[in-house]
């Protein structure tokens, strides 16, 4: 999250996240404010997840272990293409556990579980 939103600006981060997002989003934007380092910053964006979790502990499952769960957000605006074929072909992959759409997510949001290697 920090960054994209480096990188994209806090305006366009905004707009990608729910509530729970925007509000780390906005501890950004708050520690630029307050001139604080990347460091600092990143603690200050942690720090408003870790709160989030101990309300509600699934906030982030799907983003807390890549060894576990991966996940990519698409843009709509990104697809070249019938956005619907696209929704329809991650929807029949049995790899894929959950898709996101518009207006749900504002992005196409996919989660795949990853297979865990046998011992």
């Amino acid at each position: 999250m920090y960054q994209n939103t480096e990188k994209y600006g806090v305006k366009h981060q905004m707009k990608l996240y729910g509530a729970s997002g925007r509000e780390v989003i906005q501890s950004y934007a708050d520690a630029k404010k307050e001139g604080l380092n990347r460091g600092d910053t990143i603690a200050k964006m942690a720090g408003v997840i870790t709160n989030q979790m101990e309300g509600n502990p699934d906030l982030y499952k799907h983003s807390q272990d890549p060894a576990k769960m991966n996940t990519a957000d698409i843009s709509p605006a990104s697809v070249k293409g019938s956005q619907s074929s696209l929704i329809n072909e991650f929807k029949s992959d049995s790899r894929i556990s959950n898709v996101l759409t518009p207006p749900k997510d504002p992005a196409i949001h996919v989660e795949i579980p990853q297979k865990k290697e046998p011992r």
